[in-house]
C-alpha cells in the first residue's frame, strides 16, 4: 500500500520551507512532515479510494456495519466519516500545505515520580477552512466523551480548547496542538507565544525542509540524547566525551515516489566536533 500511495510521478520541487515551520517549538528534537496534497496527486487519490475492495472498507457493509440504524446521530456520523475519507479536505486542513508533527522537551513529573518523563508532543497544521475543522474538533470531542473534560477560551483572535493532557489553539488559517502525558503541565500562554512569535529555523532543518520529498523525518541528537538520558536515569551510564561529540548531529529520513519506485534517503551529521577521523579518511557527514 505504501509503494501505491506515494509511487506515481516523478518528485515535485518542495522550494522553500513552509512558514508553518517557524511555528514549532524550538525545544522539538523530533519533527516528521508529510506533504499530503503532493501524496494525493501522485497516488490520483480520487480514483484510488473508489477502488471497490476501498470503498468497501469504509462503507455501511464493513467499517460501519456495527452501527445502529436506528439512532440517527450514529448515521450522521457515519455519513460524516464517509465525506471525509472520500474527500479529505472536509477536514478543513490545507492539504496543500506541509503538516508537522513533533516531540519535544520532556515534561517535568509533576509529582508523578513513577512515570519516566516523556516528551512533548504535538502537530502544526494550516487551515484552509477554520469552520470546517473546528466543527471535526467538536465532534472528536463528543464522540470521545471528551467535551466535558475540556475549557473553552478565546484570545485575541486565537480560539483555545484546554484539556488536562493538551492544548490546541485555532486561528483563521492555523491550527497549534500541543500534549503531554503529565497532566497540567502545558501552560496557555506559552501555546499562544509559540502561535504569535515564529523563529528562524536551524539551518539543517531548513535544507531538509526545502528538499522535494512526500514525508520526512528530522532529529537533533542533543535533545534525544538528553530524553534518553533522563529515561535510563542511572540505570545506563553515557560516557561525557561522547555526548559532548554527538550533541550537534542531526538526522534526515526523506521518503519520495519517483517514476513508480518507493525511494527512501537517509542523511546526518555528528556536527564539528565528532571525530570522524577514528574510522579513518573520507568518513564524514552522509
Amino acid at each position: 500500500l505504501a509503494t501505491i500511495i506515494f509511487s506515481g510521478c516523478a518528485p515535485i520541487n518542495s522550494g522553500s520551507p513552509s512558514k508553518l515551520a517557524k511555528l514549532i517549538p524550538e525545544d522539538a528534537w523530533f519533527i516528521a512532515t508529510l506533504r499530503p496534497g503532493q501524496i494525493q496527486e501522485k497516488m490520483d487519490y480520487d480514483a484510488f479510494v473508489h477502488m471497490p475492495a476501498i470503498a468497501y472498507h469504509y462503507s455501511t457493509g464493513s467499517l460501519f456495519e456495527s452501527i445502529d440504524r436506528e439512532d440517527q446521530d450514529e448515521l450522521d456520523l457515519a455519513l460524516y466519516l464517509t465525506r471525509m475519507i472520500e474527500d479529505p479536505s472536509e477536514s478543513g486542513i490545507e492539504l496543500g500545505e506541509d503538516c508537522f508533527f513533533f516531540a519535544g522537551q520532556a515534561s517535568k513529573p509533576n509529582g508523578e515520580e513513577f512515570m519516566p518523563p516523556m516528551p512533548t508532543f504535538g502537530f502544526v497544521f494550516a487551515l484552509a477552512n477554520r469552520g470546517k475543522f473546528e466543527n471535526m474538533i467538536e465532534l472528536m470531542l463528543e464522540t470521545s466523551g471528551e467535551n466535558d473534560d475540556v475549557r473553552r477560551t478565546s484570545r485575541n483572535d486565537l480560539r483555545l480548547i484546554e484539556h488536562e493532557h493538551w492544548i490546541l489553539a485555532i486561528s483563521d488559517d492555523t491550527a497549534f496542538f500541543k500534549g503531554s502525558a503529565t497532566k497540567n503541565s502545558l501552560e496557555a500562554d506559552e501555546v499562544v507565544k509559540s502561535m504569535e512569535s515564529p523563529h528562524a529555523l536551524d539551518p539543517a532543518l531548513a535544507k531538509h525542509l526545502s528538499n522535494p520529498f512526500d514525508a520526512g523525518m528530522y532529529m537533533k541528537m542533543e535533545g534525544y540524547l538528553d530524553w534518553i538520558m533522563r529515561m535510563t536515569g542511572d540505570q545506563v551510564e553515557f560516557p561525557d566525551e561522547l555526548i559532548e561529540q554527538m550533541k550537534e548531529g542531526t538526522f534526515t529520513y526523506e521518503i519520495t515516489g519517483e517514476d513508480g519506485q518507493l525511494v527512501i534517503k537517509a542523511g546526518g551529521s555528528y556536527g564539528d566536533d565528532f571525530p570522524y577521523d577514528f574510522a579513518g579518511d573520507g568518513v564524514g557527514d552522509v
